[in-house]
């Protein structure tokens, strides 16, 4: 039997996706793997905190060591012959300069993609990011498909040819809100974006709105991320 640690980070209000996957994937394992998830004692955020994050990380002592997301630092506190460590993407890097830039470049991916056995990330698009910005050999990234959650289940309906409804779920960078947009110019449809929008955001679709939109709505219960 092989005990594989999920190390997560300590949960924050409106953060839950990453821990909602991995759930979705201890759920699933074969019975010969015992995955158990560990959540770091301290939230990621400050020097001290992630000092104390990747030092508790040190104590960890099973078979398999797994860096879920976002904490991807404590990867430094591993030994590297069994560690695992999932990138899901390098966007912030992109809206990132200066200083700060290179401190998040060098110790959330370059340092700690060099601390562990192999990286895994969600997307070719995310593997080819991860192989740009570290320098990692192109075998040492594998990508695999998020699952897909038992929740979500299929209630078939008739489809609405005239007016077809779409559904996008968050608005940070990352959902690329703008392109999607754009890409449904001259469609008639009815866009649904859950999630708080920004100013430029709420302005796209009022140029497009008599092609594309029916409504636009925007539900301010969070981005999910």
């Amino acid at each position: 039997m092989t005990r594989v640690a999920h190390i997560q980070r300590k949960p924050v209000d409106g953060h839950f996706s990453i821990e909602g996957l991995f759930s979705t994937l201890r759920a699933a394992l074969p019975q010969a793997v015992v995955a158990e998830e560990i959540v770091v004692p301290e939230i990621s955020k400050g020097i001290g905190n992630r000092i104390r994050n990747t030092r508790f990380c040190r104590r960890i002592d099973h078979d398999v060591l797994h860096v879920t997301g976002d904490i991807h630092y404590v990867a430094m506190g591993l030994p590297k012959d069994r560690s695992i460590l999932t990138i899901h993407d390098c966007e912030i890097l992109d809206r990132l300069s200066g200083l700060k830039r290179w401190i998040l470049k060098r110790y959330w991916y370059v340092l700690p993609v060099r601390s562990v056995a192999c990286v895994t990330t969600i997307s070719e698009t995310s593997k080819k990011e991860i192989l740009k910005y570290t320098g990692i050999s192109e075998d040492r990234v594998s990508v695999i498909p998020n699952p897909v959650s038992p929740r979500y289940q299929a209630a078939p309906k008739n489809f609405n040819q005239k007016q077809p409804r779409i559904l996008q779920i968050g608005t940070k960078e990352n959902k690329n809100i703008l392109r999607l947009i754009e890409a449904l110019k001259g469609l008639f449809c009815h866009l649904r974006i859950i999630g708080k929008l920004t100013g430029s955001q709420i302005d796209s679709p009022s140029r497009f709105r008599h092609r594309v939109f029916r409504s636009f709505r925007s539900h301010g219960i969070g981005d999910g991320e």
